[in-house]
């Protein structure tokens, strides 16, 4: 502003300056508001889907790598990925992310890969794996045949990744199934998944995935996927946040004892005996117990036995656009379970699972939004 001016042009300037800094403040918090993450709501896709195992195929795409912030901004497109600041955790929202998060994972790895997954069929997936390892990075692939060892499942996976000298392992029969779901980025990263790399069903399933960068997480995991290249039948390696199959009933039974308040749980099956006691006798404490699944016939005991205790169960049917093939059990709104463990004795005993618990309050509230909003689209289950 010009030194000497008349009192009435000063005046203006004056108010012009803070005209500029409200506008500023203005566009400001129009940007903060619009990066606000919003509750989410079911979206509507005409693929449908079925507790049968899936398989499916895409048409591949061209791809080159990404910066980081790239690769963020993608994620973001491509929809609900949940940055959470200063922490070890990201919150990916199925069917919103679709598979932009895990390709992007694999474009930006700069050492190596190791991918350990019950289904496999996105050429996308395995096109970037090749090319991983095309620019000189150590790749390895774990899948899973079928039950203890029977050539069922990924086969033409399998044949892909032998074709291109990409080291590639059936996971160990001694597990009645490997149904875990991860991938490990450069010995500092774990996407855990509770979805399977199954394009098909991307659109329709509602799933979840937790990229962890906690070194000790990371190297536990990366340990146990070691031992299971090399047959090695060893218990897994533990940390205070990551829940192992075999074993994880006691674990889960425990985190549904805890709540004091409250239980959201999504699962694709309820035959855990110990797992449904757990919830009746917390819905017969008083825990407000809320439970949303595709409906299916083989639960509704179960889920009679929890609705007569005081649990709302509520359903989706079968056809429904929305399918639910999310692990989570949310309790209090304090603590949170993810991970690829249904509520049966195979998986929470026999299988090969993984999981992990976050008391993240930034993750744990975007996943609250996500099941109320699930929760009043489904239907209330008929006794």
């Amino acid at each position: 502003m010009p030194d000497k001016l008349p009192l009435n042009q000063k005046t203006l300037w004056h108010l012009a300056l803070i005209l500029v800094a409200v506008l500023l403040l203005i566009r400001l918090a129009m940007i903060a508001e619009k990066n606000k993450p919003l509750a989410n709501q079911p979206i509507a896709s005409p693929t449908t889907s079925t507790t049968t195992n899936k398989t499916a195929s895409t048409t591949s795409t061209n791809k080159t790598a990404e910066t980081l912030p790239a690769m963020l901004r993608k994620v973001l497109q491509a929809g609900r990925k949940l940055k959470t600041e200063n922490r070890p955790l990201t919150l990916i929202i199925e069917p919103q992310a679709g598979v932009a998060p895990i390709l992007a994972a694999i474009d930006n790895a700069k050492k190596s890969v190791d991918l350990v997954i019950y289904q496999l069929s996105d050429e996308q997936v395995e096109q970037a794996l090749v090319a991983a390892k095309n620019r000189g990075l150590a790749v390895r692939v774990m899948l899973n045949p079928g039950y203890y060892g029977a050539q069922k499942f990924n086969h033409n996976a399998y044949a892909y990744f032998a074709a291109q000298n990409i080291p590639v392992h059936w996971t160990p029969a001694y597990f009645a199934l490997t149904h875990q779901k991860t991938l490990i980025i450069d010995n500092q990263t774990a996407l855990i998944m509770t979805f399977n790399l199954t394009p098909k069903y991307y659109a329709a399933d509602r799933d979840f995935g937790v990229i962890d960068q906690a070194a000790a997480d990371v190297a536990a995991i990366e340990k146990t996927f070691a031992a299971d290249w090399q047959n090695n039948k060893t218990e897994a390696q533990a940390t205070a946040d990551l829940v192992w199959s075999p074993g994880a009933e006691a674990d889960l039974v425990d985190l549904i004892d805890s709540a004091k308040i409250s239980l959201a749980v999504y699962n694709e099956e309820m035959a855990d005996k110990k797992i449904v006691v757990a919830l009746k006798n917390a819905a017969e404490r008083k825990v407000n117990v809320q439970v949303v699944m595709t409906d299916a016939k083989n639960w509704h005991t179960n889920f009679q036995t929890l609705a007569a205790a005081g649990a709302a169960i509520r359903t989706f049917s079968a056809k429904a656009l929305l399918y639910i093939h999310a692990k989570m059990i949310l309790i209090d709104d304090k603590k949170v379970f993810l991970g690829s463990q249904n509520f049966s004795s195979n998986s929470l005993q026999r299988n090969r699972e993984l999981g992990i618990i976050s008391t993240d309050q930034t993750i744990i509230n975007s996943l609250a939004d996500t099941f109320a909003a699930d929760f009043a689209n489904a239907a209330t289950f008929a006794q």
